[in-house]
């Protein structure tokens, strides 16, 4: 992605690995020419105004804001605002007069950036002053203002959910982020301009799923032909990209995560997960017969943790409260569907908390690790499990989901004890 920065100076550097261009307020390249331009409103030499008088309804560098106002107008690429933090706003002759922006941000907003850079004909908004943390890619960062909007929120704070990002209008993203903490890759992840997938690690390649070891000793085989066996070759190597693709569930989280398990569930359930629209709630709701599964899925770094089944129970009880209202009965099974420690090999992860077991058992909800959804869709492949099996077993354990032995199974197997 290519980027350009633009401060009062020109001199800050942004936290990512895309290539930035970095600007002046007064002298930036057109917003045409990058993917994203990102304005930071940042630095306290901003909010600065030397009018003679007590006056705090603009800024020094006013006109700087309005040609930008006008860039931001006229581009049909995204821009991201990032409003100051706390700092001191200096005005009237020699700077003698100064209040803190969280003292005057309502006249902030209307004289100043209401009327230069964000004159955009768009929706209003108001500041509200709120020391907090924002949660990105495992990291708080910090902001001293929150967005008092509706609807649009792309980031919210940890504690109360207020809202700390949103999209302004269509082609402009407004952010109270504090940007010498923020990675810009991770921000723009998190608020789906920025795909960022999971670089494979070198211990992934020792473990082995379904028939990938068969398939790698056939492969060494039929090299041995060259010419005769090309075709042979390559549809191997297909199977060997596919059984990849699956074993994604044990190290990857976010965007990439959700489509193996979709992908997966599609499979072990004979469902049809496009039908799913993604409204920010839950991230799946299947309904199948005389049963419907609704779930969270996710990669994380820790161990599962009690807000992990807590967020879960959360969205099960939304939905219930829905079809309530609408006077439906259905049997409703909550998922939690986790990579935890996704960033260790298997055998250096940790056991799930039995506190975490209680608490999904009392919440009726059932975790399920992508470790055992991998072996449980292996189980599939090879015929040990069915469709029906694998739904009920979903449907009726709770707590830590367990593979469990097929009945038909088991009296086949003992039978041949038996004289």
């Amino acid at each position: 992605m290519n980027i350009q920065f633009i401060t009062y100076f020109g001199k800050e550097k942004l936290i990512t690995t895309q290539e930035v261009t970095y600007s002046r307020f007064s002298n930036p390249c057109s917003f045409s020419e990058f993917d994203l331009n990102i304005i930071s409103l940042q630095d306290e030499t901003i909010w600065r105004n030397k009018d003679y008088s007590s006056n705090y309804h603009q800024v020094d560098c006013s006109n700087h804001l309005k040609s930008l106002n006008g860039q931001i107008k006229t581009s049909t690429k995204n821009t991201i605002v990032f409003l100051p933090q706390n700092c001191i706003f200096k005005y009237g002759s020699e700077y003698k007069y100064s209040a803190e922006l969280k003292d005057i941000l309502q006249t902030l907003l209307v004289s100043t950036l209401g009327n230069s850079l964000l004159n955009l004909n768009g929706r209003t908004f108001s500041l509200l002053f709120e020391n907090c943390n924002t949660i990105i890619n495992g990291k708080e960062v910090i902001s001293a203002f929150v967005f008092d909007t509706y609807g649009d929120a792309l980031t919210k704070s940890k504690s109360n959910n207020s809202i700390t990002t949103f999209k302004y209008n269509k082609n402009c993203i407004l952010s109270s982020l504090d940007l010498t903490e923020l990675n810009i890759d991770d921000f723009l992840s998190e608020i789906g301009l920025l795909k960022i997938v999971s670089s494979i690690p070198d211990w992934i390649h020792d473990i082995t799923f379904y028939n990938d070891k068969d398939l790698m000793e056939e492969k060494e085989t039929k090299s041995s032909e060259i010419e005769q066996i090309k075709t042979a070759i390559s549809n191997i190597d297909d199977q060997l990209n596919n059984n990849a693709f699956y074993k994604k569930l044990l190290y990857t989280n976010g965007d990439e995560l959700v489509e193996v398990v979709f992908n997966v569930l599609e499979q072990i359930l004979e469902c049809d997960m496009s039908e799913f629209e993604d409204e920010k709630k839950e991230d799946f709701l299947i309904k199948l017969g005389n049963v419907t599964f609704i779930g969270e899925i996710k990669g994380v770094s820790t161990n599962v943790k009690s807000e992990h089944i807590s967020q879960l129970d959360v969205h099960y009880q939304s939905y219930l409260d829905k079809l309530a209202e609408e006077s439906i009965t259905e049997n409703v099974k909550a998922l939690l569907i986790i990579n935890p420690f996704k960033n260790k090999p298997l055998n250096e992860r940790d056991e799930i908390h039995e506190n975490q077991i209680k608490l999904a058992k009392r919440n009726e909800s059932l975790i399920i690790t992508t470790e055992t959804l991998l072996k449980v869709y292996e189980e599939f492949l090879s015929g040990k499990k069915t469709q029906l099996e694998i739904m009920n077993s979903f449907r009726s354990q709770k707590g830590l989901y367990k593979i469990i032995k097929s009945k038909a199974k088991e009296t086949a197997d003992n039978s041949a004890y038996k004289i």
